[in-house]
């Protein structure tokens, strides 16, 4: 066959643009902001693909001052807006939200301490399209006695609340009449989300109490505006416990597809009120809900279809896991165990008598668990498509961690904080080559460290204080990591700091604080070789000198966050690297420090 010259030469931007989405989708959320500044073309898929969020932290928002006014001359348009924490309001944005209002369909109020009823307003007056509202902010925005709604706005947030879906209160004190009148405003609720939220304790008077919202309150105030709610969340709500013949007569009649909330325990009523429920994908306890085998399997029989199964800081006794038995379509399990109040039971395994789980992608466990190497080795053959797997504060040893690297080679997310019984063996791979020769010596074995996790993003092994750069030396070749957290390693020091670096070179946050050993060496090779760089927490590394910071002010030119707690810094040298690194949002130290503060200064001299 003779080989014949295309008249076209092969370009990627040829490419179909299903195919070049496909791509994209692939890639992490800073490759898709590098591809998008190659052409015009991947701008645009980089664009469509990454659904991307405005997020505005640690800023001053105004229109006639960065960012807002370099936004006025975008010309993409922006649905999702988050205003995260100390930010501070201009006098002036209405350019700003006259703009990008009418394609809003999410916002974000993440704890924003200047945030008053008036701003609220002003901002959702232009958003036609709004879906999902998230309001996260600290106590003074629902003061005792203030109206959200009133005869000034009433109309401007009825017509920006008419099409919300989602809303979300979370660690709010909202009153009960406060809720009642923002719910009568959104008639196409499906989500409701009040986690954290104040409630009435013994100690306040029969008067103060209605300056807090009750469980009642919830459950009357939904009946009457919430016809079409799906999803609900009181889980952790003000350590509050829902008496379950409420729950009853409050969501009987409502078709619910997730529900989080606490319960003191199982009852009849709680079983009738699960028979009514069969469509509930995701279901959640927390703060009561004694966890013996017989009340959680009473719960898990009645919802067979759940896929997200949630239990937090329960109190009671666990024969293993085999509740989970019956769930098929189990994607996502947590058990989490912030007050070891609930324990498993002497000589029962976690993994007793539990069915394979394929579908199972995310796996949670926060206790003081002795998990053996039977337990692990059953976990990983039961469990083998896990992608995040979290095992805090449990009593892994180094075997067991090995086998987690052998078989969980889809992981993307591993958490191993204050896991002390790891050391270097079990990160490295290091194994006998025959077990009935005990004094043979140990060979470190690829498929058995952690360089096996090829795919992995996201690392913690915060607290692992066994481990020393023996193990960043041998087998720290993890590619795609993202995210390396390891405070408090009191035995790493430069060399492994160097194979780190050298080894992960796409690493994006980092912290390792409480690691004393880190000199200005040390930083000067994380500025130079880590230039993705965003997030640094050196907290508590008190050798560092002037050339340390130096070193991140002349490298560090995409760094936004800096944690220097008890590093020596100084105004002085917060105010040097504001002006060096552009990007640098926020620097905390003995106190917080941010860019539009040290814009402010600056002005003023």
């Amino acid at each position: 066959m003779e080989e014949t010259e295309t008249d076209f030469p092969i370009n990627i931007t040829s490419l179909p643009n299903e195919l070049l989405i496909m791509v994209m989708s692939y890639l992490s959320p800073t490759d898709r902001r590098n591809a998008a500044c190659v052409c015009k073309k991947f701008s645009e898929i980089a664009f469509f693909v990454s659904n991307i969020s405005l997020s505005f932290n640690y800023s001053r928002l105004s229109d006639d001052c960065p960012p807002m006014s370099l936004f006025l001359k975008s010309r993409n348009d922006y649905s999702r807006i988050i205003l995260g924490g100390d930010i501070e309001f201009g006098p002036s944005c209405e350019k700003f939200w006259y703009k990008y209002g009418k394609h809003i369909t999410e916002i974000t109020f993440d704890y924003c301490p200047f945030l008053s009823v008036e701003i609220l307003t002003g901002i959702l007056r232009e958003m036609k399209k709004l879906r999902k509202l998230h309001i996260f902010c600290r106590k003074e925005f629902f003061l005792s006695g203030s109206k959200l709604i009133d005869e000034r706005n009433r109309d401007v947030m009825s017509n920006a609340l008419k099409t919300v879906t989602e809303l979300s209160l979370n660690g709010t004190n909202i009153t009960n009449l406060q809720l009642s009148n923002l719910l009568e405003l959104i008639p196409e609720l499906e989500t409701l989300s009040l986690s954290f939220c104040s409630t009435p304790n013994e100690s306040l008077k029969e008067t103060e109490t209605d300056h807090y919202l009750r469980c009642e309150d919830i459950l009357a105030i939904i009946k009457k505006h919430c016809p079409k709610l799906k999803d609900i969340y009181l889980d952790d709500f003000g350590y509050r416990i829902l008496d379950e013949k409420l729950l009853v007569q409050g969501m009987m009649d409502l078709h619910l597809r997730k529900l989080c909330f606490p319960l003191e325990q199982s009852s009849q009523d709680l079983v009738t009120f699960l028979e009514h429920q069969q469509d509930i994908q995701v279901f959640g306890m927390s703060y009561g809900i004694h966890t013996s085998c017989e009340n959680l399997s009473l719960i898990t029989q009645h919802l067979p279809s759940i896929k997200e199964l949630n239990i937090r800081n329960a109190k009671g006794h666990l024969r293993g896991l085999k509740l989970m038995s019956g769930l098929d379509k189990l994607e996502v399990f947590r058990l989490a165990n912030h007050t070891n109040s609930f324990e498993f039971e002497e000589g029962y395994h976690i993994c007793n008598e539990v069915q394979p789980k394929p579908k199972l992608k995310t796996f949670e466990l926060n206790s003081s668990t002795k998990i053996c190497d039977d337990c692990c080795d059953k976990m990983t053959q039961r469990f083998p498509n896990l992608t995040v797997l979290k095992l805090t504060h449990s009593q892994i040893g180094d075997a067991a961690v090995q086998l987690i690297f052998r078989h969980l080679t889809r992981l993307r997310k591993l958490v191993l904080t204050g896991c002390r019984e790891i050391t270097d063996v079990g990160i490295i791979g290091w194994r006998l080559p025959n077990i009935d020769n005990q004094n043979a010596n140990k060979i470190a074995m690829h498929e058995y460290s952690i360089a096996n996790l090829k795919g992995l993003q996201s690392l913690d092994i915060s607290g692992c204080e066994e481990i020393t750069n023996v193990s960043l030396l041998t087998s720290f070749r993890l590619l795609e990591l993202r995210k390396f957290k390891a405070s408090n390693l009191k035995k790493i020091s430069g060399l492994g700091i160097e194979a780190l670096v050298q080894g992960c070179p796409q690493i994006e946050v980092i912290d390792l604080g409480g690691c004393e050993s880190l000199n200005d060496a040390c930083i000067g090779l994380i500025s130079k070789r880590l230039q993705r760089l965003k997030f640094l927490d050196i907290h508590g590394c008190k050798t560092l000198t002037y050339a340390a910071w130096q070193h991140l002010a002349t490298n560090c030119k995409s760094l936004q966050i800096l944690n220097a707690w008890n590093c020596n810094m100084t105004i002085f040298l917060s105010d040097m690297l504001f002006s060096k690194i552009d990007s640098l949002k926020l620097i905390l130290y003995e106190q917080k420090c941010r860019r539009f503060e040290y814009d402010r200064r600056k002005r003023s001299l």
